[in-house]
């Protein structure tokens, strides 16, 4: 346990981008389009949230590059480095998304800003308790950034020639299945049938898939090099 929290407080040190970037980038969007907001008449939705998600993405794709080589050098396993991570990883992605319930909670609360803007607030995300919103917020940190952590022990397991052949393969086969899904009018039934669970249910489904590249990123870690 010491030794995972050893690798917990190396990556706690670099918090400017585990803590302040992310908000940055997202609070300079949400202020762009505040601005946009106040000078339209109309009601404005935008997904500059998700920039959120996506730089959770790219923290997982290159914290092993960054931190792998250096972690083993200290003497810890792979075990203590893939739960040190995975502990900085949670703890990071809990309180984006307690902000993210609190942001949401403000804009809801004042129209929108005052000028009609929906950033943090979504019908059918947001229409859960409390818990439940924290849940869902949460779950999307986390499978967000254990796909790119996947990713990146892939590249360290096997190199960067397997990892792109691995990608174009995977981009072929949701091509020949969205090809098949199109082609067969299935879009309307998949819409009514995720339509049947709410937000926080289609999340709890979503933590399967995160707790499954959980477990395949870390079969990876234990088989790859240092160097």
């Amino acid at each position: 346990m010491n030794r995972t929290y050893a690798i917990f407080r190396m990556h706690a040190k670099d918090k400017l981008s585990w803590f302040y970037l992310p908000w940055i980038i997202m609070l300079f969007s949400f202020s762009v389009n505040l601005v946009i907001a106040a000078f339209v008449d109309e009601p404005v939705t935008t997904g500059g949230v998700a920039s959120m998600y996506i730089y959770m993405m790219v923290t997982g794709m290159i914290v092993v590059s960054q931190t792998f080589s250096f972690a083993l050098g200290l003497s810890v396993s792979r075990r203590d480095y893939f739960n040190g991570t995975m502990l900085m990883a949670a703890i990071s992605g809990l309180i984006a998304s307690v902000g993210l319930l609190v942001l949401s909670s403000i804009e809801q609360g004042t129209s929108g800003w005052g000028v009609d803007l929906h950033f943090y607030h979504f019908p059918y995300l947001n229409e859960g308790g409390l818990l439940e919103q924290v849940w869902i917020f949460f779950v999307l940190m986390t499978n967000f950034f254990l796909s790119g952590f996947f990713i990146s022990s892939f590249q360290r397991r096997y190199g960067g020639m397997a990892l792109t052949l691995f990608l174009a393969v995977l981009a072929v086969i949701i091509g020949i299945i969205t090809f098949i899904i199109s082609n067969e009018g299935w879009w309307g039934g998949i819409g009514d049938w995720l339509s049947s669970y709410s937000a926080g249910q289609l999340a709890s489904m979503l933590f399967v898939l995160s707790l499954i590249y959980a477990a395949s990123t870390f079969r990876l870690l234990r088989k790859s090099t240092v160097s």
